[in-house]
């Protein structure tokens, strides 16, 4: 009896296996994520990143860039600083000071704004993925950047 058993058992994991190879996630459930980070001299760091969940025009996107920069690397609250897609100045951030003398700014877009996330601006250039180069900038001079992956 105890070989039936097992037989039955395995016959019943192989299919369970085979059909869930064969299911597939409702595209809502697919996200695909990119990142990258950056640091530099006087202890200045950046962070971004792009989501996209679900495919199509229902997708929803997320793109979020953050900087930081120590007390003594010449950064100053209420600068503003601009962030380049793909060479594309998709808007700008303006850093405050934090108590412990740091200064950070951040922007955020989503397909879904909310208080803390704005509208996708009308030139967010196509393609950005794997490789899309983000950069900050203040004024003409590159401040930080690096490349999503």
């Amino acid at each position: 009896m105890p070989p039936i058993r097992l037989t039955a058992l395995a016959a019943t994991l192989g299919l369970s296996m085979a059909m869930g190879s064969l299911m597939t996630l409702p595209a809502a459930a697919q996200t695909v994520r990119y990142a990258c980070a950056a640091t530099g001299a006087n202890d200045i760091s950046m962070g971004s990143r792009y989501e996209v969940r679900g495919t199509g025009t229902t997708a929803r996107r997320k793109f979020s860039t953050e900087f930081e920069a120590g007390p003594t690397a010449g950064f100053i609250a209420g600068s503003r600083l601009n962030v380049l897609v793909k060479g594309v100045n998709v808007g700008s951030m303006v850093l405050e000071k934090l108590l412990t003398g740091d200064v950070i700014g951040d922007i955020n877009f989503d397909t879904r704004p909310q208080a803390d996330a704005l509208p996708f601006p009308g030139n967010w250039p196509a393609g950005v993925g794997r490789g899309t180069p983000i950069v900050i900038k203040k004024g003409t001079t590159t401040v930080l950047g690096c490349r999503l992956r």
